[in-house]
């Protein structure tokens, strides 16, 4: 009806358009104006003509779009209704303010908004209880971009972090519990290395643990103790090697006794030093402890200290022979190890 109004209309303004401008070229054939005025009005009854002539727009009627505002409404509640509330709160934001159902719409979203609130919130809780902490976090985060200023989720967060401490907590002391049991276990079989590598583990947990610092004193004292008893057991294997070997023997089977351990005993008559080691000439003693003219040549650890003179018991490998100055016959060569004062 609106379009055959709208035709009629523009048919009657055509009609008139033409009617002035077929006055308008009498009025300037009187008056003598030119050609060019009859084509400015020609043009003038174009542009109008075209103007008219368009199509008018399509009339939409308020009642039609309220019909479907309304049916999106009652979609919505519908699936609002039967628990479909992603559907709901897709259907319901559509609804505009000029819908009488919009605060209706509204009011419904924000229930859903609770809903989704009350969900995220009894999740982190059944997460929290089952120590989830990751999922809990998660959970509350949701709740949070829902209503950044819930108090539950507040509360809840707080009650997160105190048990992410205590868990923490509990993990370490158990930390340390296992690495000191391992270290011990070490430390009973002389594993030094693997027992304090435990225990600084476990000090790496907590520094200022004073049982971990007691039990690494106790692997230093052990440790200590058990290379003095290594040491005094090989000292002792050692000189129980060794044999004692009269001058002539020694110089006579110098070449089948090289490298075998032998115990002498001699006074110092001179006494030297390299940057490494010392060396020291020595009369051998002889039978009944009576000094010989017989010498030999020692070198020894810079550890033991000796003064010319000093009677000396020397444990320690035969090197071979040495010219020990210009113009002076061969002496036996000790590699001493160990070496006591002598009376």
């Amino acid at each position: 009806m609106y379009l055959f109004f709208s035709s009629v209309l523009s048919a009657l303004m055509v009609a008139f358009i033409v009617g002035m401008i077929k006055g308008s070229l009498k009025t300037l054939r009187i008056y003598g104006r030119g050609k060019s005025a009859v084509g400015l009005c020609i043009v003038l009854a174009a542009y109008l003509f075209v103007q008219i002539s368009q199509p008018a727009q399509e009339y939409e009627s308020p009642y039609a779009t309220l019909k479907e505002t309304t049916k999106t409404y009652e979609d919505g509640k519908e699936a609002f209704d039967a628990g479909q509330y992603d559907l709901a709160d897709e259907l319901l934001s559509q609804v505009p303010s000029s819908d009488p159902n919009y605060y209706d719409a509204k009011e419904m979203i924000n229930q859903i908004q609770d809903i989704y609130l009350n969900n995220h919130l009894q999740n982190a809780r059944a997460k929290l209880q089952q120590k989830d902490f990751d999922g809990a976090r998660e959970e509350l985060n949701h709740a949070l971009e829902i209503d950044k200023y819930s108090k539950q989720a507040q509360e809840l967060i707080v009650q997160l972090e105190e048990q992410e401490n205590l868990a923490r907590k509990h993990s370490i002391q158990m930390g340390i519990a296992q690495a000191l049991e391992r270290a011990k276990e070490k430390l009973s079989s002389d594993n030094f290395a693997g027992a304090r590598a435990d225990a600084q583990r476990a000090a790496k947990l907590n520094p200022q643990s004073e049982e971990v610092k007691q039990l690494e004193n106790e692997i230093d004292v052990k440790e200590k103790n058990y290379k003095k008893r290594k040491s005094e057991q090989e000292m002792k294997r050692y000189k129980t090697e060794s044999k004692t070997y009269s001058y002539v023997y020694l110089m006579q089977n110098m070449d089948s006794l090289k490298g075998k351990k032998v115990k002498l005993t001699g006074r110092l008559t001179s006494i030297g030093n390299t940057h490494s080691e010392m060396f020291a000439l020595m009369n051998l003693m002889g039978e009944e402890g009576k000094l010989t003219s017989n010498l030999v040549q020692i070198e020894y650890p810079m550890e033991y200290q000796f003064e010319k003179n000093d009677t000396v018991i020397v444990w320690g490998e035969l090197q071979g022979k040495r010219i020990y100055k210009e113009g002076s016959e061969e002496v036996p060569v000790i590699k001493g190890k160990y070496l006591e004062k002598g009376l």
